[in-house]
């Protein structure tokens, strides 16, 4: 798996024509792009917008199948969006805009685009539905921000092939830098299955194929089984994916949410998302949920608005 600055290095010497590589010109690629890297202090791969989140997974890579699992209201579309919305912005900020599609089957573009402006306007979602003449200013603002983003929405494609071919139209205008997909249980495979793990395990490497043949990571969200619910520690673990087995063997990376306020009424860290890193084929860290170590876990703080570094939105567990 190539990283982004991997790949960076490797094509700018022309080798990736078809056909097999010399090991010492891939070699000698690799070790100029971890000079940059060393250099230039950025994540291996595709940051997210989280310091401490890119530092656990090295961020993604450039053909990364990442899979964001978590049980309902963990948080899983309001990552997937905060971390869409970062990617179009620096992207913007830099002049080097990348398009980001964003595909769901569950909710609406116009609800996920409210969830945009609410987020970039530094907005309550229940603060846009009581508009004041001064919040009014403040999110017409963000709307003239948001149509300048390459950040593209499809709540139509049902299957793989749709999905690839709403990227594709994308890519036409600017080269796409991630793909979402919320949620990976909703896509259905052509034809049907009367398996759902197996149409599952063809969906999933449909979808890792399409992060290889696009050059861009394809973030999916997925359910996790009721096994959290019937422990006492409601951490979850790789094992609660629901279809595991279809969808472990395929991710490269697995990311697994967890909101201690969703059980506990008292919580101690309240507004705060756990994310635990249960798998990471090619990162920096390997390990699994089932020796979930500090190492393998961050903690994101979830504001009502969206944060600008320096304040540090994700921070180790100890």
């Amino acid at each position: 798996m190539r990283r982004d600055g991997d790949l960076e290095s490797v094509e700018s010497r022309g080798a990736l024509a078809d056909g097999p590589l010399n090991v010492g010109d891939v070699a000698a690629a690799h070790m100029r792009w971890l000079d940059e890297l060393a250099r230039s202090g950025k994540p291996v791969g595709i940051a997210s917008g989280f310091r401490d989140l890119d530092r656990m997974t090295g961020g993604f890579g450039r053909s990364d199948f990442v899979v964001i699992a978590g049980r309902p209201s963990m948080g899983k579309t309001a990552l997937m969006l905060n971390v869409a919305e970062r990617a179009t912005r620096e992207g913007h900020s830099r002049h080097d805009p990348q398009a980001v599609l964003f595909v769901s089957l569950e909710t609406t573009a116009e609800a996920l685009v409210a969830r945009m402006l609410a987020l970039i306007a530094g907005l309550e979602r229940s603060e846009l539905l009581n508009a004041t003449p001064a919040r009014t200013a403040v999110v017409n603002a963000a709307v003239g921000e948001l149509k300048r983003r390459p950040l593209m929405i499809d709540d139509r494609a049902t299957t793989v092939d749709a999905i690839r071919k709403s990227a594709l139209r994308c890519a036409e205008t600017n080269r796409l830098g991630m793909l979402f997909v919320d949620a990976l249980q909703t896509v259905r495979s052509q034809p049907r299955r009367n398996d759902r793990g197996a149409e599952l395990e063809e969906i999933g490497r449909s979808l890792k194929e399409l992060a290889w043949e696009l050059q861009c990571p394809v973030i999916a969200s997925s359910y996790l089984g009721r096994g959290p619910e019937r422990r006492r520690n409601r951490r979850p673990h790789l094992s609660d994916l629901r279809d595991s087995s279809a969808i472990e063997e395929v991710a490269d990376l697995v990311l697994l949410l967890y909101r201690d306020d969703v059980y506990v009424e008292d919580s101690i860290d309240p507004d705060t998302m756990e994310v635990a890193m249960a798998k990471n084929r090619n990162g920096l860290h390997a390990g699994s949920a089932s020796r979930a170590l500090p190492t393998h876990r961050a903690r994101i703080d979830i504001p009502g608005k969206l944060l600008d570094e320096p304040p540090v939105l994700c921070k180790r567990l100890s």
